[in-house]
C-alpha cells in the first residue's frame, strides 16, 4: 500500500514538474520580446539622412525611448547622447522615421536603430551610408532656370514650381519700377515710426547684399506702387498657399532651401532645395538685425496684421509674412521675393 502511495506521489510530482514547464513555455510564448529594424535610409544630403525603422513590440511591453544612433566605425553599440549622435522618437508608434542632422560631408555612416524597455537597451541591426561632398552653390544645378532683370539692373534667377514662376533670389532693388526711390534707413527707430517705404542690408552692412538681398520694411510690401519688375509683383497669400499645396507631396519645406552651410547655419536638415526655390537665411530687422543664416521671411501683398506660414520648420526657418501697416509689423524688415504676373 505504501508502495502505491509512494508510486501516485511520484506520478504527480511527475505531473506537477511537466504542468510548470508546460506554463513557463507558454508564458514565454506569450511574453514574445520586442525588436527593432533598422529598414532603410532615404533623403541623404551632406548633413543630414532620414532612417525608417520598426518596432516589433507583440506582447505590448513597455517602451521608455527609441530612436536611431550613427557613427563612423562599423559594429558598435553605443549608448545614445543625444541630440549630436543619436535621436529620441515617441513611443507611441511602432513604425517610424528619424532624422539624423549634424553629419559630415563625404563621410561614412553607421546607423542602428534601439530602444529601452525594463531591461535595457536593445539594438537593431546596422545599416551604412556615404554623405555627399558638401553642396557649395545656392541653386540646384539640376534645375532650368530663366532670368529677370529689375529697375536698377540686377539680374535675378527664375525658377517655374508647379504653375508658379517665382524669383529665386532675394529682391536687391533700391526703387519702385516707376523710378520712385526708396530710402535707405539705416538702424533707427524711424525705420519703425515715420510711415515711410524703406530698405536696409542686414546689419546696415553692404557686404551682405549678396546673396542676401535688401530688407524692406511693411510700406514697401505695401505699396501701391510695384517694387518688383514689370510683369512681376509681390505674392498674395493665396500665391503662398498654392505654393503650399505644390510642395505638400514632400512633406517637407526643406525642398525650398539652398542645401549644406554657406547660406544656411548648422543644422540645415533635409534641405534638397528640389524645387529650386533656393531659400536663404536672410535674416530679419526689427529694433535689431538677427537670425541671419537662420530665417528666411518674406513679405506677401496683404493688408491685415496676421502672419501666414508654409511648411513651418524648427531653426532654420521659413516665414511668409502678410505686408501692411499694423502697429505689429512696423519696423521689422524682411525679404522680398517676386512672383510672375
Amino acid at each position: 500500500m505504501n508502495k502505491t502511495k509512494a508510486v501516485i506521489s511520484k506520478w504527480v510530482s511527475i505531473i506537477q514538474i511537466i504542468l510548470v514547464f508546460i506554463v513557463v513555455l507558454s508564458c514565454k510564448k506569450k511574453n514574445t520580446v520586442p525588436t527593432i529594424e533598422t529598414l532603410s535610409i532615404s533623403k541623404i544630403t551632406s548633413q543630414s539622412a532620414v532612417i525608417d525603422i520598426k518596432l516589433n513590440n507583440p506582447s505590448n511591453f513597455t517602451i521608455t525611448q527609441k530612436g536611431v544612433l550613427w557613427y563612423t566605425n562599423s559594429g558598435l553599440n553605443p549608448i545614445p547622447n543625444p541630440p549630436y549622435n543619436s535621436t529620441s522618437e515617441s513611443v507611441n508608434t511602432n513604425q517610424f522615421k528619424s532624422t539624423a542632422i549634424n553629419l559630415q560631408p563625404n563621410t561614412t555612416y553607421y546607423f542602428k536603430s534601439y530602444f529601452y524597455d525594463h531591461t535595457g537597451i536593445h539594438y537593431g541591426n546596422e545599416i551604412s551610408v556615404t554623405t555627399p561632398p558638401s553642396e557649395t552653390t545656392q541653386f540646384n544645378s539640376s534645375k532650368t532656370y530663366g532670368s529677370v532683370t529689375d529697375i536698377d539692373g540686377n539680374t535675378y534667377k527664375t525658377i517655374q514650381i508647379g504653375t508658379q514662376t517665382w524669383m529665386a533670389e532675394n529682391l536687391k532693388v533700391s526703387k519702385f519700377n516707376d523710378g520712385t526711390l526708396i530710402s535707405e534707413l539705416q538702424l533707427d527707430t524711424a525705420f519703425n515710426n515715420l510711415g515711410q517705404p524703406h530698405w536696409c542690408y542686414y546689419d546696415d552692412n553692404p557686404l551682405y547684399e549678396n546673396p542676401y538681398g535688401k530688407l524692406y520694411n511693411s510700406i514697401v510690401a505695401s505699396n501701391t506702387k510695384n517694387v518688383c519688375p514689370n510683369g512681376w509683383h509681390i505674392p498674395t497669400k493665396q500665391e503662398v498657399l498654392d505654393l503650399n499645396n505644390t510642395i505638400s507631396s514632400y512633406n517637407n519645406v526643406g525642398v525650398l532651401k539652398s542645401t549644406g552651410y554657406n547660406y544656411w547655419a548648422s543644422p540645415n536638415p533635409c534641405a534638397t532645395n528640389e524645387t529650386g526655390f533656393s531659400a536663404i537665411g536672410s535674416g530679419k530687422r526689427g529694433y535689431i538685425f538677427e537670425n541671419i543664416q537662420g530665417e528666411f521671411i518674406f513679405w506677401t501683398k496683404e493688408n491685415s496684421s496676421a502672419s501666414v506660414s508654409t511648411g513651418i520648420e524648427p531653426y532654420p526657418s521659413i516665414w511668409i509674412v502678410q505686408g501692411g501697416s499694423p502697429s505689429s509689423l512696423q519696423g521689422k524688415g524682411y525679404s522680398i521675393r517676386c512672383i510672375k504676373d
